[in-house]
C-alpha cells in the first residue's frame, strides 16, 4: 500500500473517531443536538466525499455492532430506527451527493460551502422524512418539519461556515 492509501485510510479511521466523540457532546432534544454535523462537514471539506461516505460507512457500522458512538452513548441497529436515524443514516447519502456534485462541478472554495449546503439539505429531508414516518406517523411533512430540521438550520449553519473556516487551514489532501 502506498503512502497516499494509508493517509486516506488514517484520516477516514480518524474522522470516524472523531464523529463519535462529537456525537458525544449533545444538548438533549428529541434529536439531539450534537457536533456530528461539524464534523462531517470537516470530513467533506478535507478529505472529500467519497472519503467522507466511507468514513459514514465506519461510523455507523461502530455503532450497529454497539460500540457506544451514537448520541448520548447510544448504539445498535435499533438506535438507528429511533427519530434520529434518518439524520444519522443520511451521512453517507450526502457525501456521496457532495462527491458527484464536485465531480461534475468541480470542487473550488465556494462551491464546497454550496454543495455543503446542498448535502445538508439532503440530511434534512431524509432525516425529516425518516422522523414524520417513524416518530411521529399521524403528522405531515411539514409539522415534523418544524419539530425536527427548523430548531436545528442556525445552528448548522454556523457549523458548516466553522467547518468551511477550519478546512482552509488543514492541508492533508484535496479530493
Amino acid at each position: 500500500m502506498d503512502r497516499t492509501k494509508i493517509q486516506k485510510t488514517l484520516y477516514i479511521a480518524l474522522f470516524a473517531a472523531l464523529m463519535a466523540v462529537s456525537a458525544w457532546i449533545s444538548v438533549p432534544t428529541p434529536i439531539p443536538f450534537t457536533l456530528q454535523t461539524f464534523t462531517f462537514f470537516l470530513a467533506l471539506m478535507v478529505i472529500g466525499g467519497a472519503s467522507s461516505a466511507i468514513m459514514s460507512m465506519v461510523y455507523l457500522s461502530l455503532g450497529i455492532v454497539g460500540l457506544p458512538v451514537f448520541a448520548s452513548f447510544g448504539s445498535g441497529a435499533g438506535y438507528l430506527l429511533g427519530a434520529s436515524g434518518g439524520f444519522i443514516l443520511g451521512f453517507p447519502v450526502a457525501a456521496l451527493f457532495f462527491t458527484i456534485l464536485c465531480r461534475i462541478f468541480g470542487m473550488g472554495k465556494v462551491r464546497k460551502l454550496i454543495f455543503s449546503v446542498a448535502a445538508l439539505i439532503l440530511i434534512y429531508l431524509l432525516g425529516t422524512l425518516w422522523f414524520g414516518y417513524v416518530y411521529a406517523k399521524n403528522t405531515d411533512f411539514f409539522a415534523a418539519l418544524t419539530v425536527c430540521t427548523l430548531p436545528y438550520i442556525i445552528p448548522d449553519a454556523v457549523k458548516i461556515f466553522l467547518a468551511y473556516c477550519i478546512s482552509d487551514r488543514l492541508n492533508f489532501f484535496r479530493k
